[in-house]
């Protein structure tokens, strides 16, 4: 972890560091292996799955405030 230099500009030293944790990540073995392992399908379906369950969550809780209100 870098400590910004009062010297240098802090938004580029930001960027820089930004940059570092970018090539760490992408140059990574974990991340070659789940994109080689993990399907399009399997990513979609996951998002689909989290959407749906907010909306259901957000459904139950509107129905309980509903209920508890109108009565």
């Amino acid at each position: 972890m870098e400590f910004p230099n009062k010297s240098v500009n802090l938004r580029e030293q930001t960027l820089n560091i930004m940059k570092k944790l970018v090539k760490n990540i992408i140059g990574s073995v974990e991340l070659e292996v789940l994109i080689k392992m993990s399907k399009p399908k399997v990513i979609l379906s996951a998002i689909a799955l989290n959407i749906l369950g907010f909306f259901f969550m957000y459904g139950i809780l509107d129905l309980l405030l509903f209920i508890q209100y109108s009565f």
